[in-house]
């Protein structure tokens, strides 16, 4: 039986730990570390991390999203100091085009909340073309054209955040089912205008559209 050489060993470690803890105990997390790097990965194997959109997810997706290579930076289309004028060229007209939807959308978005808060006892006076106590259904048909030419006017982030359900979500994702969701609130409201009582009832149209103008503000 080698039972000497282990007893030595382990007799060698515990003076290692007496005279230099802080040595031990760094070469104890380097042995450790491997062992747990590979039970992190076995169990991420065995069970992924959830995601709530990931429900959506068809596993050819999540195959193809695996095998899918590395960006390569070197192959970007400005790589060099020479396209410094062009680079900003293009910068420049991304932040006016957001400019341009931030400002149409925060514009209608305000438009539309005032309409919403200028009924019954409020006291902010009501439009008198769209004044809902005299016809609701075109003071609602009101809301939903300038809530549809604000989701013109932010058309990517619904191609972008609708296709994130079944890929990666990105941050369009929410504003586009906000502004979804508003412009199927309206249209019901609008079929049943008969029995529709501003007053009783919260729209989403300006939250919605106001959602869409900040979101265009952080990609300005």
């Amino acid at each position: 039986m080698q039972v000497e050489p282990a007893l030595s060993d382990k007799s060698a470690e515990l003076e290692t730990a007496e005279q230099d803890p802080e040595t031990f105990g760094a070469q104890l997390e380097l042995e450790e570390e491997p062992q747990e790097q590979q039970i992190r990965e076995e169990n991420d194997k065995e069970w992924p991390r959830f995601h709530p959109f990931h429900l959506f997810r068809s596993k050819e997706s999540d195959e193809a999203e695996q095998e899918q290579p590395p960006l390569d930076i070197e192959d970007d289309e400005f790589e060099t100091p020479e396209n410094a004028a062009e680079v900003e060229s293009y910068l420049g007209k991304m932040r006016l085009k957001f400019g341009v939807s931030t400002a149409i959308s925060l514009i209608l978005g305000l438009a539309m909340l005032y309409l919403e808060l200028a009924v019954g006892t409020s006291l902010l006076p009501p439009v008198p073309v769209l004044d809902p106590a005299s016809s609701a259904a075109v003071w609602l048909a009101a809301q939903l054209v300038l809530l549809v030419v604000v989701c013109a006017v932010n058309w990517k982030v619904f191609t972008k955040g609708l296709f994130g359900i079944w890929k990666t979500p990105t941050p369009d994702t929410i504003p586009a089912l906000a502004s979804i969701g508003a412009v199927v609130q309206l249209v019901y409201c609008l079929i049943t205008a008969e029995n529709f009582k501003p007053e009783s009832i919260t729209l989403f149209a300006a939250p919605a559209a106001l959602l869409l103008a900040f979101n265009a503000l952080g990609l300005a």
